[in-house]
């Protein structure tokens, strides 16, 4: 299994089997910046994961198209709903939602760069997908909060 975005390698300790973690930053495996491609084969991997990466990124498409030529069977996406309404809330009561949204006086090392619904994430994935030769099995809905 290939985790992308995987910063300190925190899902290796839940998979059985062989993993390779990989980011930009953090404790990879291995550093990759995915906006250059990735070093693999066709292929490679039965399953990707990547959680909260997307978002992050300029070339969201190449990305995407890259994890799934590099996927045997599935490619495993997270993305953040910024208009669910405990963000909208936290947005509305001027409250910090994360570093990686706002406008900071200094430059971030790391931010989002794309804000999405649920049916343009939904879109974006579904049509991807087909164009790679994937369909989406499943969708999965949640909050979750970091601390």
């Amino acid at each position: 299994m290939l985790g992308v975005g995987c910063d300190r390698r925190y899902l290796a300790a839940f998979i059985k089997g062989k993993y390779l973690g990989i980011d930009i930053t953090g404790q990879p495996d291995l550093v990759v910046n995915l906006e250059h491609g990735l070093p693999f084969r066709d292929r490679s991997f039965d399953i990707i994961i990547a959680f909260d990466v997307f978002e992050h990124l300029d070339n969201i498409h190449y990305v995407f198209d890259e994890l799934c030529y590099v996927a045997k069977q599935y490619v495993i996406v997270g993305l953040p709903n910024m208009y669910e309404w405990h963000f909208r809330l936290m947005f509305l009561l001027d409250r910090k939602l994360s570093g990686k949204y706002g406008l900071p006086c200094d430059p971030p090392v790391d931010r989002h760069r794309w804000l999405f619904g649920l049916n343009e994430a939904r879109g974006f994935v579904k049509q991807r997908a087909a164009k790679n030769g994937f369909a989406v099995v499943e969708e999965v809905f949640g909050y979750y909060s970091y601390r």
